[in-house]
């Protein structure tokens, strides 16, 4: 596992870690460390595919999850409303995202990319989604799967014993 500097110092610093300093180039990172196993190591590029969002908003959670099999974006709030007052329940809420799928490709990237760097602004179609702004701006983690894996499913087995 690597992390910035930052991230390490914020968040993951820990009696057990032993940092290293890593130097990239051209897809080969070396470490100066002579207790490291290995001086020199290659690292495989993979391409990761966006699987879910989560996002925040003043305390409030909700998830933006890619279905994979159908290329398609479900959103998901689970107060997003209520029946009674404080002896109520939430109303939990599950929508397709009809357009999402199409900006969040290579191509609407692309799309979205150009139109920022010619006119300075996000594509009209994109500003005027309320689901697709949201995901843009109110983003907290992203969640991604590993593309050549991602007919297996999650195996949980690794976190449950």
């Amino acid at each position: 596992v690597t992390y910035c500097g930052v991230c390490y110092e914020q968040a993951h610093n820990g009696l057990d870690h032993q940092p290293q300093q890593l130097s990239a180039r051209n897809n080969t990172f070396s470490t100066s460390s002579s207790s490291s196993l290995s001086r020199r190591m290659q690292v495989p590029q993979k391409k990761l595919q966006l699987a879910s969002v989560l996002c925040i908003e003043t305390s409030h959670y909700v998830a933006f999850v890619h279905a994979l099999c159908a290329n398609k974006w479900v959103f998901f709030d689970s107060m997003a409303d209520r029946v009674g007052l404080s002896d109520g329940y939430n109303v939990p809420q599950v929508k397709l995202c009809e357009k999402m799928s199409n900006w969040l490709s290579d191509v609407g990237w692309c799309k979205v990319r150009d139109c920022v760097n010619r006119e300075g602004h996000l594509p009209n179609d994109v500003e005027s989604d309320s689901d697709l702004m949201r995901l843009l701006s109110d983003c907290y983690i992203c969640f991604y799967t590993d593309e050549e894996n991602k007919n297996e499913g999650l195996n949980l087995s690794r976190f449950f014993s």
